[in-house]
């Protein structure tokens, strides 16, 4: 077998099963994520707080924790800035580690002035974060966790991928998935 072709991180390791006679069918291979109501009703107080209602925002989650996954400041900056002067609303998300936050202020430090972004970088457990993309109208993120929960949820997602395969990392058995990618090193 051929192995410098990509396969999704998902079959390499359902061939443990597979291995043992065990061959799942295309339905039990969905991801699943359940985000409880008590979450969704805490993320839709918080949002109602800042004047943003549910289906009314897009998350972008520029970074991840592996931080060569993730492009420079200033291309989310400029993508951001388009996506406000076409009247969206923007939730800025991040985890909780020091240098994804440093990397998403960077970005607010480049739109200084520039109205409909809320940032809570830092500041959602990763339930939460679920929770905000799953009332989101639509994610723009790396490779990194929240696509992967975006897949789960059926979010719609535009996923960027460079130095990672997303052959192997990409959205899982999502239509409403577009991977955006540039080779390097």
């Amino acid at each position: 077998k051929n192995c410098s072709t990509p396969r999704h991180t998902v079959e390499r390791l359902l061939d443990v099963v597979r291995c043992l006679g065990i061959f799942p069918g295309e339905d039990e291979r969905a991801l699943t994520l359940v985000i409880e109501e008590e979450t969704r009703k805490k993320v839709r107080d918080q949002l109602s707080a800042l004047g943003v209602g549910e289906g009314d925002y897009l998350v972008v989650h520029p970074v991840s924790r592996w931080l060569f996954k993730s492009p420079p400041p200033q291309l989310f900056a400029n993508v951001i800035e388009a996506l406000v002067s076409r009247g969206e609303k923007i939730i800025l998300t991040s985890g909780l580690f020091e240098k994804e936050r440093a990397v998403n202020e960077k970005i607010i430090e480049l739109l200084a002035g520039h109205e409909g972004v809320i940032d809570l970088s830092g500041k959602t457990s990763l339930k939460e974060l679920g929770a905000l993309i799953q009332m989101s109208r639509a994610l723009l993120t790396v490779d990194s966790v929240p696509l992967h929960m975006a897949s789960a949820l059926k979010t719609p997602v535009v996923a960027m991928f460079g130095p990672s395969s997303e052959g192997n990392w990409g959205p899982w058995q999502h239509a409403d998935a577009r991977v955006v990618s540039k080779n390097f090193s």
